[in-house]
């Protein structure tokens, strides 16, 4: 646990207001792109209304979770329906406006999504311009409605 301690003078030296003591946690560093491979998805049944859910292994920026997945039937027009991020950023839900079909669809990544460390499905933040590139992941992931 670390410890931030802000202490506030006038110009003159004196002590004015009160401490302020924030206490918080850190994590390891990250330092990994994020691994599509390890994502888990849980499909709703055709004829349902039933949420896709997205299981991830580590935290994903929440406002990236919002805006860069989508879901795409299999002729690629994207599927109307109401995103829900779970508390964590570890689990997003995707409830269709319209029920499943018994279809192929995909789940379409945008490469712009960041965990919580500035990672991307592209490349680490901090990427090291020294090190073997990586091959690229395909952003869509397809799943079936059954």
């Amino acid at each position: 646990m670390r410890v931030w301690l802000r202490k506030y003078y006038s110009l003159d030296g004196n002590k004015i207001g009160k401490d302020i003591v924030k206490k918080f946690s850190t994590t390891p560093e990250d330092r990994v792109r994020i691994d599509l491979a390890t994502w888990k998805l849980d499909v709703g049944k055709a004829g349902s209304r039933n949420a896709l859910t997205l299981t991830s292994p580590k935290s994903l920026d929440h406002r990236s979770l919002q805006r860069f997945l989508s879901v795409n039937d299999e002729q690629g027009n994207r599927v109307d329906g109401k995103i829900i991020v779970a508390k964590d950023e570890k689990t997003w839900h995707f409830v269709p406006a319209k029920a499943w079909q018994k279809a192929i669809y995909h789940l379409v990544v945008d490469g712009e999504l960041e965990d919580v460390a500035g990672n991307t499905p592209m490349r680490p933040f901090d990427l090291n311009l020294k090190a073997p590139k990586q091959a690229p992941q395909d952003l869509r992931l397809k799943f079936e409605a059954r």
